[in-house]
């Protein structure tokens, strides 16, 4: 009995054992039906005494992609359905050299082929701007003092109202909105009899 990794079409990362390794017969264990377009993809070293192999389909229906990104050199090779991972002892795998492949071994070595991964909840963390700001400069509610956010106690205008910036007119003239200003001239009784 030996321990796999199988990853599904949608990238779901799980392991899977095989009670009798058999390289004609992997196909079956990633669910597809043929061996057609399946065979050995690439074989990553783990380390020393250790390589890791993909076993893949390379051409398959639409839909039915993997999304799962592979470490390079096969990060950007499309493969179908399942694909399958397991580790042997010598570079060329045989029936014979197979090891124990578990999820988290897996997971370990794809974060060294893939470069590594920054730990984003670790104990350094990126300074805010905000955080240098003298805290007498801050308002009750946390606002920096003569920003754009209005104090509470400041009363909007009315909507409705019109500011002196607003009004053009002069008070002296009497000009309606039509431009026509009766001081200028008055029409006579007979122009309209």
């Amino acid at each position: 009995m030996v321990y796999v990794v199988l990853i599904e079409k949608l990238g779901n990362v799980k392991e899977s054992k095989i009670n009798k390794f058999n390289i004609d017969q992997l196909f079956k264990k990633c669910k597809h039906s043929n061996n057609n377009n399946f065979s050995k993809r690439n074989t990553w070293k783990k380390d020393e005494s250790t390589h890791i192999s993909v076993f893949a389909k390379n051409s398959g229906r639409a839909n039915s992609e993997n999304k799962y990104d592979l470490p390079p050199p096969m990060d950007a090779e499309l493969f179908f359905g399942t694909i399958l991972l397991c580790a042997h002892k010598d570079l060329e795998i045989t029936n014979d050299n197979v090891i124990d492949l578990t999820k988290k071994d897996w997971l370990t070595t794809y974060s060294t082929l893939m470069g590594g991964f920054d730990d984003l909840d670790g104990a350094e963390s990126v300074r805010s701007e905000d955080e240098d700001i003298d805290p007498s400069l801050l308002t009750e509610e946390g606002y920096l003092m003569n920003s754009f956010i209005v104090d509470k106690d400041e009363e909007d205008p009315p909507e409705n109202s019109v500011s002196e910036d607003e009004f053009s007119g002069n008070e002296d003239d009497e000009t309606d909105s039509s431009g026509y200003n009766s001081d200028d001239s008055q029409l006579e009784g007979e122009a309209y009899e």
